[in-house]
């Protein structure tokens, strides 16, 4: 990847970030090609893997409510300050962990109502 031919339109992941950045002050610098054509290259896309089942977003969607019922359902019993908090960060985790498209930051949604 050469600074030359940095498309802004193009999702760069910050492997990329860092390239651009060093070609520009002129540093050398070695890329090994074999990471380059793995599965997070930084294109959009989706992956097949070959062990696991496909997972679609409907299934995601589906296990998150099941879980999130189970908290909700216990706060509609028993409403109080304390029931809440803990509904929200739970839910707040059930979406962290069953979510079709999730970021390393959505764990915030869990730890800031527990401060």
């Amino acid at each position: 990847m050469s600074v030359d031919s940095y498309d802004p339109s193009r999702n760069l992941i910050h492997r990329d970030w860092v390239i651009v950045g060093v070609k520009r002050f002129g540093a050398s610098l070695s890329i090994d090609e074999s990471g380059v054509s793995s599965s997070s290259r930084g294109l959009v896309g989706d992956t097949a893997f070959g062990v696991l089942p496909n997972v679609k977003p409907i299934h995601t969607f589906v296990i998150t409510i099941a879980f999130q019922s189970v908290f909700l359902i216990k706060l509609w019993r028993t409403p109080t300050y304390r029931s809440f908090v803990t509904a929200l960060t739970l839910c707040g985790y059930t979406s962290f962990m069953f979510g079709w498209h999730v970021h390393e930051k959505a764990i915030l949604l869990v730890l800031v109502p527990l401060r």
